[in-house]
C-alpha cells in the first residue's frame, strides 16, 4: 500500500525528468558565454583527433563493413570513410570509431566519455536536417548538461561496483537531449525521450578484465539510442514520467537505492557542466593519466637503466587501483588491455621516455610486458581522501643498488587549447592534405557562422 500511495503522489508532482527538461529549456544560444562556445569547438576538435587516431585499427573493420553493407538513405557522413548513410547509423559508426583509441574527452566524477556520444549524435542529426552551426552548438551544450547532471547523481559507489559501464549508461540521456533539441521536441516529448533513454543505456565492464574492444559499442549504441529515443518521442512514443525516482526506475536499477536526486535539476551557479570536461594527453584510460605524469617525470631524468629496476610501487587514488583493469600487470593480449592498465602505461613510459598512441598498439613489446610485472598498484589513504578533486599518484622506482626514484602527480596534464588543436591537426593530417586540414580546423573555429553544418563534413571528402 505504501508504494501505491507513493506512486499516487508522484502522479501529482512534476517529475525529475520534467524538471530537468525545464532547466535545459532555459539554455539559449544567445545567452551562452564566449568561453562555453569556445569549449564546444575544442570538444569537436578533440573528438575528430580521437576519431582519426584510431580509425585504421583492426577493431574498426566490423563497423566499416556493417556500414558498407547498408542500403540506407544518404543522410549523414561517416567521417573516416567519406561515406554517407542514414543519420542514425552515421552516429553509431562515428561514435564507435571515435572511442576505440580511448583518447576522447573525459569527465572524471562520472568516469564517462561524453563527447564521443553527444557530438556524433548532434552532428549526424544536424547534417540530416541541415541545421546551423549555432543550433549544433546549443544542442551539444544541452547534451553535456543533461548527461553530466544525471551521471553525477547516479555515479554512486554502488553503481561503480555494479559492473555497468558509466559512459553507455549516462551517455544515452545526453544524446537524446542533443538530438531532441535539433528535432525541435516540445517539453513533453523531451521528457519522454529521457524516459526512453533510461531504458536504452548499455555497457558492462567485462571488457576491462579480458581486454576486448567492445567498449566502443557502449558509446556508439548510447549515441544511436539517444537519437532513437528522440525520434520515437517525436512520433508519440511514451515512457515513464518518473524514470529516475520511482521504484523500478533508473536510479534503483543501476545504483541499488533511491536517494534525493535534486542535483539533476538544481540551479545555484552560472557554470555549465561542459566546463567540467577535460582533454587527455595520454591515449589511455582516464585513470592512468596521473600516474603516467609521475612516471614521465622519472623517465625524462634518464639517470638509470631499465635493467637496474628491481620493483616499482604506485600509490594511487581508489579508481586507479580498483577500476576494472587498472592494476592488471599482464600478460597483455590487446591494445585495450594495455590502455586500461596502469602497470603497462608506466612501464612503457619508463622504457620509451615518452607516450604516444603507437606505444599501446605495440602492446606485445616483451620489455614492456616484463617491466609491467614488477609494478604493484596500492590504494593510498591520502589519495583516497583527496579524490575526486585530485587524482593523486605517487610512483617510486626501487633500483637494485638500493636507491630509489620518486615522483608525485596530483592531477593529469590536461591538454591546453592549442594542444587540442595540434592533436586534431596531427591525426587529421594523416588523412587530409595540409590545406584541407587547416580548412577543417578553421571551419570548426567559426562554426557558429555556418548556415548548414554540412559545410564542416564536406571538408572531409578532400582526401590526402
Amino acid at each position: 500500500m505504501g508504494q501505491r500511495k507513493q506512486e499516487g503522489n508522484l502522479v501529482k508532482e512534476e517529475s525529475i525528468a520534467e524538471k530537468l527538461v525545464s532547466l535545459i529549456g532555459e539554455i539559449e544560444y544567445e545567452k551562452l558565454p564566449p568561453k562555453i562556445i569556445k569549449k564546444v569547438k575544442l570538444c569537436i576538435l578533440d573528438l575528430f583527433g580521437s576519431h582519426f587516431a584510431g580509425h585504421d585499427l583492426e577493431s574498426c573493420k566490423p563497423v566499416k563493413a556493417y556500414i558498407s553493407s547498408l542500403r540506407a538513405a544518404e543522410q549523414a557522413t561517416v567521417w573516416s570513410m567519406g561515406r554517407h548513410t542514414s543519420f542514425i547509423e552515421a552516429a553509431f559508426a562515428n561514435s564507435a570509431i571515435s572511442h576505440i583509441a580511448v583518447f576522447d574527452d573525459m569527465h572524471a566524477r562520472t568516469a564517462s566519455h561524453y563527447g564521443s556520444m553527444i557530438i556524433p549524435a548532434g552532428l549526424a542529426v544536424g547534417e540530416h536536417l541541415k541545421c546551423s552551426g549555432k543550433d549544433l552548438i546549443l544542442a551539444i551544450v544541452c547534451g553535456y548538461e543533461a548527461a553530466i547532471r544525471i551521471g553525477s547523481a547516479m555515479a554512486t559507489s554502488q553503481f561503480m561496483q555494479s559492473g555497468f559501464r558509466p559512459s553507455g549508461t549516462f551517455g544515452s540521456f545526453g544524446s537524446a537531449i542533443s538530438a531532441g533539441k535539433l528535432l525541435g521536441l516540445n517539453s513533453k516529448e523531451m521528457a519522454n525521450a529521457l524516459g526512453l533513454a533510461g531504458n536504452f543505456g548499455v555497457g558492462l565492464m567485462a571488457f576491462a578484465k579480458e581486454g576486448t574492444d567492445d567498449l566502443m559499442y557502449h558509446n556508439s549504441l548510447a549515441s544511436r539510442n539517444g537519437i532513437l529515443s528522440a525520434e520515437l518521442a517525436k512520433y508519440g512514443a511514451g515512457a515513464p514520467r518518473y524514470i529516475f525516482e520511482i521504484e523500478g526506475g533508473v536510479f534503483k536499477a543501476y545504483s541499488g537505492r533511491i536517494e534525493p536526486l535534486e542535483r539533476i535539476y538544481e540551479k545555484g551557479n552560472d557554470r555549465y557542466k561542459i566546463e567540467e570536461v577535460y582533454f587527455k594527453s595520454v591515449p589511455a584510460c582516464a585513470y592512468v593519466q596521473s600516474a603516467a605524469m609521475a612516471a614521465l617525470e622519472i623517465a625524462q631524468k634518464g639517470d638509470f637503466s631499465i635493467d637496474e629496476i628491481k620493483s616499482i610501487e604506485v600509490r594511487i587514488f581508489p579508481f586507479g587501483k580498483h577500476y576494472p583493469g587498472l592494476d592488471y600487470c599482464g600478460p597483455f593480449q590487446g591494445i585495450m588491455q594495455a590502455q586500461m592498465s596502469n602497470p603497462f602505461t608506466i612501464a612503457s613510459i619508463l622504457i620509451r621516455k615518452g607516450v604516444r598512441f603507437q606505444d599501446f598498439v605495440n602492446f606485445q613489446d616483451p620489455s614492456v610486458q616484463s617491466l609491467a610485472g614488477k609494478i604493484q598498484i596500492i590504494e593510498d589513504p591520502e589519495a583516497a581522501s583527496r579524490w575526486p578533486e585530485e587524482q593523486l599518484a605517487r610512483v617510486e622506482v626501487y633500483l637494485k643498488n638500493g636507491s630509489t626514484r620518486k615522483a608525485i602527480s596530483r592531477n593529469p596534464h590536461f591538454l591546453e587549447d592549442e594542444e587540442v588543436v595540434e592533436k586534431c591537426r596531427f591525426y587529421l593530417g594523416q588523412v587530409l592534405d595540409a590545406s584541407s586540414c587547416n580548412q577543417f580546423i578553421e571551419t570548426v573555429h567559426s562554426i557558429e557562422n555556418l548556415d548548414n553544418v554540412n559545410q564542416l563534413t564536406q571538408v572531409l571528402s578532400k582526401r590526402a
